[in-house]
């Protein structure tokens, strides 16, 4: 069939890079088809690759979470430099860049001289008077925000997304959408006691 030979073009196409195309189950379900239009594509080995699939509940298609075996080591967070520019520190450079003495940037007929010398000063001055300081960024801690009965409601809201997928009837989208709002509204509330 044509859509088997634009399959077959596809895989061929993806070879010629090293990359083929996982198998994947159907990724949207509706009451009269189940399909599989989602790529997940690779260059690495398959048994490195593990995929899943998952109904979210946002529409008739379905989520793929992809991960890959790779051992990793946490490496710790490296200290930054930067520097501590307030207005203490510049009313400092400020002082020491009024002190200094230009005449020899002022003397110099060639530019670059001039340039080079004129560098030199303000750089020296401004790691005198705002010096790098190191800090380390303290990794942040992501809140748990989810509670039980929000996870309630969403399995009672993914079990009518189901049924409604399956029977296709009228009443089972209306109770599909009613369990779709109470979710809604629960992860609203506690998205905003969260940011509170």
């Amino acid at each position: 069939s044509l859509r088997d030979e634009h399959k077959r073009k596809l895989e061929e196409a993806l070879l010629a890079y090293d990359i083929v195309r996982l198998n994947l189950p159907a990724t949207r379900l509706t009451p009269t088809s189940q399909t599989s239009i989602d790529f997940i594509c690779t260059n690495l080995s398959e048994n490195e690759v593990d995929f899943k699939v998952l109904t979210t509940g946002l529409s008739d298609h379905t989520a793929q979470v992809c991960s890959i075996d790779m051992t990793m080591k946490c490496n710790p967070i490296s200290p930054s430099k930067q520097r501590r520019i307030n207005s203490r520190t510049l009313n400092k450079l400020k002082t020491l860049l009024a002190d200094k003495d230009w005449t020899k940037v002022l003397q110099k007929t060639n530019v670059d001289d001039s340039y080079h010398i004129f560098q030199n000063i303000l750089q020296q001055s401004i790691n005198t008077a705002c010096p790098y300081s190191v800090g380390r960024q303290k990794r942040r801690q992501t809140k748990l925000w989810l509670d039980a009965e929000s996870e309630e409601l969403k399995k009672a809201y993914l079990a009518a997304l189901s049924k409604q997928i399956l029977t296709g009837l009228p009443a089972d989208k209306q109770d599909t959408a009613a369990k779709k709002k109470a979710y809604d509204l629960k992860l609203k509330t506690l998205r905003r006691q969260q940011n509170s």
